[in-house]
């Protein structure tokens, strides 16, 4: 009977421990996911960064060479068209003028708009991810595993601005000045 209990002992134990190492390596499996998930999130926010700050620069880069390229034709036509002329004003009011468009800065406008919402909405992905990371290695038992394994939250590379970690630093924000 001695043996019996014995062994019963031993198989309990052994069915605990293989069950132990079961349980670390799939913990471990899930946070590598988890961590890869996170590394290649910062990858996406790098490039739609990349891509926001291109789109913008370009844009902004057509609408300044419109602005040059109408001043100069505007001014070429008004000097070669009244050069001689009389009655510069009546004759100005009656002929039809070139018109300048502000639809070139409103498309930069909508394109930082839209590209600053597309690029908030992964950085939260990104601070959604690291928040899911950070639980996954500091709860229990995660975070006997992740001593163990000599697993650490991840360090996130959020973008933000000197005048936002100011602000968060100081607990103020006074400017509300746009220009």
């Amino acid at each position: 009977m001695g043996k019996y209990i014995f062994f019963g002992v031993l198989a309990l134990v052994g069915i605990l421990l293989i069950s132990t190492v079961f349980n670390v390596i799939a913990w471990s499996n899930d946070e590598i996911a988890l961590r890869q998930q996170v590394l290649a999130q910062e990858k996406v926010n790098t490039t739609i960064f990349d891509k926001m700050w291109k789109i913008i620069s370009q844009q902004a880069q057509v609408s300044d060479k419109y602005k040059d390229s109408f001043k100069e034709v505007y001014q070429t036509i008004m000097n070669e068209r009244y050069e001689n002329a009389k009655n510069v004003t009546w004759q100005w009011l009656q002929e039809s003028n070139p018109q300048f468009s502000s639809s070139l800065f409103e498309k930069v406008m909508l394109s930082v708009e839209a590209n600053r919402n597309e690029f908030a909405l992964e950085q939260k992905k990104l601070i959604d991810l690291g928040r899911s990371h950070t639980v996954m290695v500091t709860q229990f038992p995660g975070s006997l595993w992740a001593s163990l394994l000599g697993r650490r939250p991840i360090d996130l590379k959020i973008v933000t601005s000197e005048k936002t970690e100011k602000a968060f630093s100081t607990g103020r924000e006074d400017s509300v000045r746009v220009f």
